[in-house]
This record gives C-alpha cells, sequence and structure tokens, in this order.
C-alpha cells in the first residue's frame, strides 16, 4: 500500500458475502492512547448504520470516531461525542 494515510476496510454484509472495501483518511492527531478504539469504531459504525448511511460512510464514520477518541488517555474519556465527529454525524 502506498497511501500511509489510508488503509482498506472490508466488511462482509450477511448471507450473500457480499465484501465492500473502502478506505478512510484518518485525521492526523497526535495518539495519546488507543485503549477504546476499536469501542469507538463499532459503536459509531453501529450508529451510523443504525440512521440509514450507507456502508462506505459508515466505516468513514467510525474512522472518525477511533481517530479522536485516540487524543485523550483512558477509555471512557477518550469516547468521542456525535458533536466532535463533525455536521454530518448521524
Amino acid at each position: 500500500m502506498e497511501k500511509q494515510d489510508a488503509a482498506p476496510a472490508v466488511a462482509v454484509v450477511g448471507s450473500l458475502n457480499m465484501d465492500v472495501v473502502v478506505s478512510a483518511d484518518r485525521m492526523p492527531k497526535p495518539v495519546v492512547d488507543t485503549t477504546g478504539a476499536g469501542d469507538a469504531a463499532g459503536a459509531a459504525f453501529a450508529c451510523a448504520l443504525a440512521a440509514g448511511r450507507p456502508l462506505d460512510a459508515c466505516c468513514a464514520f467510525a474512522v472518525r470516531a477511533a481517530s479522536r477518541s485516540v487524543m485523550t488517555f483512558g477509555a471512557q474519556a477518550g469516547m468521542p461525542r456525535l458533536a466532535e465527529l463533525g455536521t454530518d454525524a448521524p
């Protein structure tokens, strides 16, 4: 992979084994603590999916949430609020 600011994400959807591959730019912020980043990503993805967003938008939103969460020490303190994730938050 040439570009270091993005990484592919793959989601296998349902029993049809459909694959969706997207890449999303990470936020260029310092990493303080990665604890809870996966939880933030999963919660953001589920939130966007429940709001009816397409899968690529769900992935991008999850990346934003995880990127934001690593900027603060601790899992609870690092959980981003919707207002911190941009105007297109679900």
